[in-house]
C-alpha cells in the first residue's frame, strides 16, 4: 500500500491510497480520503484501516507493507501499523 498526503490550492487535505498486487503486477487506486482538522498517526492508522476494509482487505492479514513520505507523523504511522512483513 502506498499512501500520499497532499493539499489542494484551496487548502483541503487528502490521502491518496493505492494498493499494489505483486503477483499480478497491478496497482489499484482506491481513491482519496479527505482529512478534516488535525490527523495524528493513530488517527491515520484508523482511517487507513477503515478505508481498506471497505475493499475486504485487512491490515493484519493481507497487508505486507506501507510506504509514506518523510513527514514525522508518517514515520510514526509506519511504526503503528500491524503488517505481515
Amino acid at each position: 500500500m502506498t499512501v500520499h498526503e497532499f493539499t489542494t490550492l484551496r487548502g483541503r487535505r487528502y490521502f491518496g491510497v493505492n494498493l499494489h498486487d505483486k503477483t499480478e503486477n497491478i496497482t489499484y487506486k482506491t481513491g482519496l480520503i479527505r482529512i478534516f482538522g488535525l490527523c495524528s498517526a493513530l488517527d491515520m492508522v484508523e482511517i487507513m484501516n477503515q478505508h481498506i476494509s471497505f475493499f475486504g482487505i485487512s491490515m493484519k492479514k493481507d497487508l505486507v507493507a506501507s510506504t509514506q513520505d518523510g513527514a514525522s507523523v508518517n514515520k510514526k504511522y509506519i511504526r503503528h501499523i500491524d503488517t505481515i512483513g
